[in-house]
């Protein structure tokens, strides 16, 4: 503007907002009415050999069922904030808590909602039957599937326990040995399997491979059976003898 303050011209700028370029979306389910906590991990290369890593913690209130919570971080690295590096986005769905407890191999069936709609009464009632002991969650969520609207999610935690133990076992049963064989002349005796794994009361071959011999006469071979521990349980003794073969007229 001149020194008069008079307008020499008027500029128009139209600024037309673009989408963000999402680089990561993140999940996470979490009970209503509670704060969404969690760290987060962030690397990014500064030159060949040096990279930074950033690690920074985020808690999100979350509102009631079936509420989601929508947001987006924007990580810079530059001190004005120009160009992000990297934009993420958070979805956060609230989900309605339920606290059950069972007992293992016991069924249990209990009612989750009860809705009236038109004089009519509509009840959803969840059955578990737990197979071991511990905690384990459940997600379950109703659609409309005609409306593809999420109507209502539940988050169902199930404490399972052992049941009254009534009476008490205890049972002594044998198990799998390990046998390895060896022998005392390698050059005259193979095994097909140096190696066998024997179940109780089985009964298993053991397969021989005899090499031939340079000169005749007899050998005495020794086969040893040990266990896995290299302690000899049993020893087999073998004699072989090397005569001439006979030709045929």
């Amino acid at each position: 503007m001149p020194s008069d303050n008079k307008l020499i011209a008027i500029l128009a700028l139209k600024v037309e907002p673009e989408l963000h370029v999402i680089d990561q979306t993140f999940r996470f389910q979490q009970p209503e009415q509670s704060f969404h906590k969690r760290c987060y991990k962030f690397v990014t290369l500064l030159c060949l050999q040096q990279i930074k890593v950033l690690i920074w913690s985020l808690q999100a209130a979350v509102g009631s069922s079936p509420q989601q919570k929508r947001f987006f971080i924007c990580i810079y690295s530059d001190p004005i904030m120009s160009k992000p590096d990297q934009i993420w986005q958070f979805y956060v769905h609230a989900l309605q808590r339920v606290n059950r407890h069972a007992v293992i191999e016991v069924g249990s069936v209990f009612l989750l909602a009860r809705r009236t709609n038109a004089g009519a009464v509509h009840e959803l009632y969840v059955g578990v039957k737990p197979l071991q002991s511990g905690s384990k969650f459940f997600y379950l969520n109703i659609v409309d599937i005609e409306c593809h609207q999420l109507i209502r999610n539940w988050l169902i935690c199930v404490t399972c326990s052992l049941p009254v133990i009534s009476k008490t076992f205890e049972l002594h049963l044998p198990a799998a040995k390990t046998f390895v064989l060896t022998n005392n002349r390698n050059d005259l005796l193979q095994f097909k399997e140096t190696r066998l794994d024997m179940h109780p009361k089985k009964t298993r071959v053991i397969g021989l491979l005899f090499m031939s011999a340079l000169t005749t006469g007899s050998v005495e071979l020794l086969v040893f059976i040990k266990d896995d521990k290299d302690k000899n349980e049993e020893t087999f003794f073998v004699k072989v003898n090397y005569i001439l073969e006979e030709d045929e007229d």
